[in-house]
């Protein structure tokens, strides 16, 4: 053809309606998540051990339930990619604050961002047709089950590449969970992101109350770095005392280590909390008092010989009121700045040299 525009065929795997994959194919990876459980009513990924779940608190099962940080990875050469979510149902159901937003990244860069209809199908078109990875970032809330995911009827599904990527996971409260915000652009997803790291996202809306059974899941996981984001929720429900928290931070802390003796594990203080620092509960703790005796117990325990523990501080990471519009949630720049800040103090305390001198 000649002297006119080029006709361009579309790519072998467009048209010619869907192809569903099963989900228990193996070709397909629910990256992320702690633990899944497959059945009639679709695959459940859940952030805390499916095993373990009647050994927690009920109050944890929703926020366990809600995919934050999850992904479902494939690689294929279709144009497009269909997924249909649905509400969990033994778990409480859709967050008052959320609107539920999924992002697709292919070969690691995010190209789009949906937002999850009533129906719960989500489709990603315009993809050109080349084998790539194609990564869904399922929404951070509510508790969702996958029910349906679908290719072009053409289209191929390879098996994934092995994740080389050192794990990473992140322990703490609403301002890890990253409810209502895009999926991706949450602090510990831009952070892993930026450090080439395979993240677990384990913050909890609400439920960061140093549970034994979460410091278990979090020693079984394949990870090298962990960080834990500790005290505003034990500062907002007064869950512990004076009396209580430090040893309840020492045992969360032992049971990772009888599996993780190794791993590098950062303490993240309360960070700056501007509807809450003035404060003081009737019986539980300040959040001046909380990170006081994070500190101590980082020191002692540095000092008994865990080079590997480190605590950063909380005005290396964030020192801006206008970050938290409410007063205590993290505004989506808020998000960004705290992954550079945090990445740049982890970066800091992994120079420092070995165990502190007695």
């Amino acid at each position: 053809m000649t002297g006119g525009a080029v006709r361009r065929e579309p790519p072998p795997s467009a048209g010619g309606g869907w192809r569903r994959l099963a989900l228990t194919d193996d070709r397909l990876e629910v990256a992320g998540a702690v633990s899944t459980r497959h059945g009639p009513g679709g695959l459940q990924p859940w952030r805390l051990q499916h095993r373990d779940l009647d050994l927690h608190h009920p109050s944890l099962l929703g926020p366990g339930a809600c995919p934050a940080g999850v992904r479902l990875r494939l690689r294929s050469d279709t144009t497009r990619l269909r997924l249909r979510l649905a509400a969990s149902e033994s778990v409480p159901g859709p967050h008052p604050r959320v609107v539920p937003l999924c992002d697709l990244a292919v070969d690691g860069e995010l190209r789009t961002t949906r937002v999850m209809p009533p129906s719960g199908e989500i489709e990603f078109g315009g993809l050109d047709g080349t084998t790539a990875v194609l990564e869904v970032w399922l929404p951070t809330a509510p508790a969702l089950r996958i029910i349906l995911v679908e290719v072009d009827r053409g289209a191929r599904v390879e098996p994934l590449p092995p994740d080389r990527q050192p794990g990473w996971a992140v322990y703490g409260s609403s301002l890890t969970h990253g409810v209502g915000l895009s999926p991706a652009r949450t602090w510990t997803a831009l952070a892993a992101r930026a450090a080439g790291r395979r993240s677990y996202c384990l913050g909890y809306d609400g439920g960061a109350h140093l549970d034994p059974q979460v410091a278990a899941a979090i020693g079984e996981l394949p990870v090298e770095v962990i960080t834990l984001e500790i005290g505003i929720n034990v500062h907002l429900a007064g869950s512990f005392t004076g009396r209580t928290f430090a040893p309840a931070v020492h045992g969360f802390l032992d049971r990772i280590r009888l599996r993780q003796p190794a791993a590098l594990v950062v303490v993240v203080p309360p960070l700056l909390s501007p509807a809450h620092e003035a404060t003081q509960p009737e019986h539980g703790l300040s959040l001046a008092e909380i990170r006081a005796q994070l500190a101590q117990i980082v020191e002692l325990r540095r000092r008994r010989g865990d080079a590997a523990l480190h605590q950063v501080v909380t005005t290396d990471l964030l020192d801006d009121p206008e970050l938290f519009p409410d007063g205590l949630h993290l505004s989506a720049a808020g998000h960004r700045e705290l992954a550079r800040r945090y990445l740049e103090c982890e970066s800091r305390l992994v120079d420092r040299p070995g165990p502190i001198p007695a």
